[in-house]
């Protein structure tokens, strides 16, 4: 019988496919504590469901920030040195980026610190750092990066960046339509992870390894654009 592998008659458990090799039939893994809303995938383990948008609809199809409008026009945000803001990030499938950038509008700037974090998937707020990306940037109307080498997994990121001083760049005029385009969900004052854009109160420096404990602060505009891409 096909149901256990290839013919048998023994059971046999369900081998995962991979990109370059096929799977076979069997019995499905058993779920552990915690996968009660997780869904079985085709390599044989209990994934949470990432929805997948077209990157027809990003500003630049290149810069995976979802929605952000890294060259287009957003309001001038005013920043402050004691504060590191995020930015959620969806990567769409497995990757390998080489560059973590940011941008700077009309007036002039001054250096910034850049780095992306990991997402809890409980909380939906930042956890561990996956690459602190330096400081960057230093004057205006330009897309300042670093150089990275990082393989993700696909799902939810935030990029993040804190200002060496007080300064002005391209912001986000306002979170309510990124965040419900992005979750379906209302606007609210209180900080609800994706439903408000949020900051870290801290000193300007090499960024924190481990954010899990922290406390964020909901802010319901100038937050910077922060993406990565391939060049």
């Amino acid at each position: 019988m096909g149901f256990f592998g290839g013919g048998g008659t023994t059971p046999v458990n369900m081998v995962g496919a991979s990109s370059g090799t096929a799977g076979t039939a069997g019995y499905v893994p058993a779920p552990a504590s915690g996968d009660q809303i997780k869904f079985l995938s085709g390599d044989a383990s209990f994934k949470y469901l990432v929805p997948v948008l077209d990157p027809a609809t990003f500003s630049n199809s290149n810069y995976n920030t979802l929605a952000f409008k890294v060259s287009g026009s957003l309001s001038s945000g005013s920043l402050l040195t004691t504060r590191l803001y995020f930015c959620p990030i969806l990567v769409q499938k497995d990757t390998t980026y080489n560059r973590l950038g940011m941008r700077y509008g009309s007036i002039a700037g001054c250096k910034c610190r850049i780095g992306l974090y990991n997402c809890s998937t409980t909380s939906l707020l930042p956890t561990t750092l996956v690459v602190d990306g330096g400081e960057v940037g230093n004057a205006t109307n330009t897309n300042y990066e670093a150089t990275i080498n990082i393989s993700v997994k696909k799902g939810f990121y935030f990029g993040c960046l804190i200002p060496a001083a007080d300064t002005s760049m391209n912001c986000t005029a306002s979170y309510s339509d990124y965040m419900q385009c992005l979750m379906g969900t209302n606007q609210g004052a209180s900080l609800n992870a994706f439903r408000d854009l949020f900051y870290y109160t801290t000193t300007y420096g090499t960024l924190s390894s481990d954010l899990s404990s922290a406390s964020f602060t909901a802010e319901a505009a100038n937050i910077p654009c922060v993406y990565l891409r391939n060049v």
